[in-house]
């Protein structure tokens, strides 16, 4: 949950720099904003499936090993994704003090290839996991194995 405030908490730093009083507590690099809704969006998600995980596995402690994989992979995407939106704050940056180094323009093209390419595989790890261990446990062994 650390991580997830902390990504929380990046994510949201633009909205205060729509409030004027706060601009004193603002982080010096905050993500684009066209990141800052899908981070949030995750964050949120990932955050749900951790409690209704903990939820199904008072039931069966199986539950977390069935969704275990495909949750982790789902947390990688996030975490990578923080770490883009991190790196294209540093860029745009340094674009906006007028550096004209093209690496810059293209950490900030792959930040945006990631969020639109990349990144929506964490929204299928997380329906995978939600899935939870019926789905994997309710096949009878007969029809796992053809000979």
């Amino acid at each position: 949950r650390a991580l997830l405030g902390r990504i929380r908490g990046d994510a949201r730093a633009d909205e205060a720099e729509q409030r004027p009083a706060e601009r004193s507590t603002r982080r010096p690099l905050q993500p684009p904003a066209r990141f800052a809704g899908p981070l949030l969006r995750l964050c949120n998600e990932a955050e749900r499936l951790v409690v209704d995980i903990g939820r199904a596995s008072r039931a069966s402690p199986d539950e977390v090993g069935a969704c275990a994989w495909d949750f982790l992979r789902a947390l990688g995407h996030l975490v990578s994704a923080w770490l883009f939106a991190r790196a294209a704050a540093v860029a745009q940056c340094r674009l906006d003090e007028g550096s004209q180094d093209p690496f810059y323009g293209a950490k900030l093209a792959t930040a945006d290839f990631y969020f639109a390419r990349i990144l929506p595989e964490a929204d299928m790890h997380l329906k995978v996991a939600e899935s939870g261990l019926a789905s994997l446990s309710e096949l009878p062994e007969d029809r796992l194995f053809f000979q």
